[in-house]
């Protein structure tokens, strides 16, 4: 494979995370063109990369894409093997509900605790709004719960043998969570989980430098 891949991104982005660690899954190189907030909310960016004014995006020979799922999906098929997803239809549909369950209820509820205990104290110098972290507990103790539950018990990983499309997604939320007060006793209250957790914080992709 000679397509020479750009990834458009932040560096403490988990959808920039995300797509780098596929790309590693996957043996593919990249070039990270680093983009601080305030350039993919700007015109250029949104003509050209995303519209709707998120990270990340990619282009390959000019192809160019952008959400995250998408992205790893495509590059998924760009180079199958190895594969991202999981071998039997039972384990495919695991891996989609547990993405469902990311979309909808994780990033909501665990998102909002992250962007309190992370994002406004360490990049817009605000306090933690603590009503929205309480507001979010319920929905974020569930979510941990029902992953907990669903992992693959015939695999280390979440749907089977190998990570996948669910391990690499789900991952970066968590990576971030286990270091908030809430978000270690939870994990911790589900020991397989969170020793997938530690798994998936040795890959090689995850370890990797995020700046080209």
């Amino acid at each position: 494979m000679t397509q020479k891949i750009k990834l458009w991104g932040a560096a403490g982005s988990p959808f920039t995370r995300s797509v780098q660690i596929a790309l590693d899954e996957k043996g593919l190189s990249h070039e990270l063109i680093e983009l601080p907030l305030p350039d993919y909310k700007g015109p250029e960016y949104l003509s050209e990369r995303h519209p709707f004014g998120r990270i990340p995006a990619i282009e390959i020979d000019g192809f160019r894409l952008y959400e995250t799922q998408a992205i790893i999906r495509f590059l998924d098929e760009l180079r199958p093997e190895p594969s991202l997803q999981p071998g039997t239809p039972f384990q495919r549909a695991r891996m989609n509900q547990m993405l469902g369950i990311l979309d909808c209820y994780g990033w909501p509820s665990i998102g909002a605790i992250l962007l309190n205990r992370i994002l406004r104290p360490m990049f817009l110098n605000e306090a933690p709004i603590e009503a929205e972290i309480e507001a979010a507990l319920p929905q974020a103790r569930t979510t941990v719960q029902a992953f907990a539950d669903l992992m693959d018990e015939g695999g280390p990983f979440l749907c089977g043998e190998r990570p996948g499309i669910a391990d690499i997604m789900i991952y970066q939320i968590m990576a971030y969570f286990i270091q908030t007060a809430e978000g270690a006793p939870m994990i911790a209250e589900h020991p397989r989980f969170a020793a997938w957790i530690e798994q998936m914080a040795e890959r090689e992709g995850a370890r990797m430098p995020l700046a080209a």
